[in-house]
């Protein structure tokens, strides 16, 4: 059984579309198929809301506690801020008898090869501080 619909332009319109009873079929299959998914997909998430139930929150809960100390686990801390320190060079004097000192932003611990006397001589930067405020940088040369 054929259908045919025509558009109101009449003849003179090329929109034409015809129905048969196969379409009309076919189209009920689709509509009752899409109809058992929503259902079975409904069902299926009141299935899973009724087994977690109260279980739901604390499993929320603990998934963000973990993503959070996650996160503060991965970042990395802030770099200390460079400042300038003063060292000075233990036994060691300028010509004219005082003490050598020596600036520089690197941190304890740090080995450095200045200039004394004429000469490159080894130091380890020490965080131990002196009367006259400067830190101690001790010599690692053995003469």
């Amino acid at each position: 059984m054929d259908v045919l619909f025509q558009a109101a332009g009449g003849a003179n319109t090329s929109a034409t579309v015809h129905l048969t009873s196969q379409g009309i079929d076919s189209a009920k299959k689709d509509h009752r198929r899409k109809r058992h998914i929503s259902l079975a997909l409904g069902n299926g998430l009141d299935l899973l809301g009724t087994l977690l139930g109260q279980w739901l929150l604390v499993l929320f809960l603990a998934a963000g506690i973990t993503s959070t100390w996650l996160s503060r686990r991965i970042r990395t801390t802030a770099p200390e801020l460079l400042r300038v320190r003063r060292f000075t060079l233990l036994r060691a004097e300028s010509a004219d008898g005082t003490p050598v000192r020596y600036e520089t932003t690197r941190p304890t611990g740090t080995r450095v090869t200045p200039w004394v006397d004429g000469r490159q001589r080894l130091y380890e930067l020490t965080d131990v501080q002196l009367e006259d405020g400067s830190y101690a940088a001790e010599s690692l040369d053995h003469r």
